[in-house]
């Protein structure tokens, strides 16, 4: 295995010199800052489509006036909006823009909205795929958009697809490392119930439903996986790029480049960073806990939510706790008090990898370099959360996962105070102009 080779640029971008502008800067500024007054957060409680006045936001359609008016606008799902930017040869793979986020959204619509004022025609067909929920959400609208591409487009139809994801990591280890995942860990969630007698608390049993379920969590995060660092897994790749153009640990370079010591070098890149970590080890973490309803009754059923799948260790404490384990696909008999319930209502298998040598790779590879200098390496990397480009796997086997920025440039990513620097905003939709360019100069094996 080795560090993907670093194509050049397809196409030059003189364009790009009037988002420098002061008043393009401002301008821009000032649309992001109103699509983010918008309320869009996702809830699992939303109601049905067409009934749920959470959907109805109409920003995107009275601020890109001129994007509406010229690309092909489907409503998919209802709120769901699929742009298509017809191209003038039928014979290229069309390619899918899309993104979850506020910014990453309006970085794609303010690209295009430049290159159609620019009076750029593309030869390759442009589709931007707009969804109104993510992938937690209950109605899980990118289900519905693939659904809708598939149809006319048949499977493996699309040259590539760009959705947000990972970023530019400046001055790492002596390198800036642009690192767009290829990949992503699967998951699974697991619903862990203990049924016991209750009662009131004024005489409790030595272990409480609670106290049985606390002691079940405890005992998940004292065994974590170990961390296994394997060719399948993309993050392998990235360090093949640490040990070719990073001043990476001396202990850990030669570790890195002998396969029959990789367990060794996962050891120690688990040791040093709780985020690569997180990348070759399957991770686990408590997310919700339900039981009660007083303080002074103990429950009968309480549950935990959790990342993880365990079975023969728990086995253990439950006959500690003199309970009966029912496993997964299993259904608690009849007038059974005292068990633990294990269910996993979603699991997702681990995505394809996308592959990083040549091909649709050079497109997306020349426009990062292009924009960022040749000195920047991009490098395969890996997605440990899950993007709803799930949905889009029949489509094409080359999906980026992909943000164009630094981790100085955003902050309080998902809490309070949220906030992206209008530097960083500017390189995304630079970026994203650069990006269609490149994918409508590219002609190769892909296609």
């Amino acid at each position: 295995m080795t560090c993907p080779a670093q194509p050049p640029a397809l196409v030059s971008n003189g364009s790009l010199v009037r988002f420098s502008s002061s008043g393009y800067k401002d301008a821009a500024a000032e649309r992001l800052a109103g699509a983010v007054r918008v309320v869009t957060q996702t809830f699992d409680d939303s109601g049905p489509l067409g009934e749920d006045p959470r959907f109805d936001k109409f920003y995107l359609r009275d601020t890109f006036d001129n994007i509406f008016s010229t690309l092909m606008v489907t409503h998919v799902a209802t709120h769901g909006l699929l742009f298509t930017w017809k191209g003038s040869d039928d014979r290229l793979k069309q390619i899918i823009l899309t993104g979850t986020r506020t910014p990453c959204r309006i970085g794609i619509l303010s690209a295009v909205e430049a290159l159609v004022k620019e009076g750029f025609n593309p030869a390759r067909t442009v589709l931007l795929s707009s969804r109104f929920d993510e992938e937690g959400g209950k109605i899980r609208s990118a289900g519905h958009m693939s659904r809708h591409i598939e149809d006319p487009y048949c499977r493996d139809s699309i040259l590539f697809i760009f959705d947000e994801g990972e970023g530019i990591k400046a001055d790492h280890f002596g390198q800036t490392f642009a690192t767009p995942a290829v990949g992503e860990k699967g998951a699974g969630n697991v619903r862990i119930t203990v049924g016991t007698l209750g009662g009131h608390s004024s005489v409790p049993p030595a272990h409480t439903g609670i106290g049985i379920l606390a002691s079940l969590i405890t005992t998940r995060e004292n065994n974590p996986f170990s961390p296994q660092l394997t060719a399948k897994n993309p993050f392998a790749g990235y360090a093949q790029c640490l040990t070719e153009h990073a001043e990476i640990e001396e202990n850990l370079r030669p570790a890195l480049l002998d396969f029959e010591r990789w367990p060794e070098a996962a050891e120690l890149i688990a040791s040093r960073d709780p985020a690569d970590r997180a990348h070759i080890q399957t991770t686990q973490a408590a997310g919700i806990i339900s039981g009660g309803v007083k303080i002074n009754a103990l429950p009968e059923l309480v549950s935990a939510g959790l990342k993880a799948r365990y079975l023969k260790l728990l086995e253990p404490k439950v006959e500690k706790f003199n309970l009966t384990l029912i496993g997964f696909d299993e259904d608690v008999p009849f007038g059974l008090t005292g068990f633990v319930q294990l269910e996993a209502p979603f699991v997702r298998q681990a995505s394809p990898v996308t592959p990083t040598h040549a091909g649709a790779w050079d497109a997306f590879s020349g426009t990062t370099k292009y924009l960022r200098g040749e000195s920047t390496i991009v490098s395969p990397y890996g997605m440990i959360g899950n993007m709803d480009t799930a949905n889009y796997w029949n489509l094409t086997h080359n999906i980026y996962r992909f943000q164009p920025l630094r981790e100085a440039d955003s902050y309080n990513m998902r809490t309070l105070d949220e906030r992206l620097h209008i530097d960083g905003h500017l390189n995304t939709i630079k970026w994203m102009h650069s990006l269609i360019l490149h994918a409508d100069a590219y002609r190769g094996n892909d296609d």
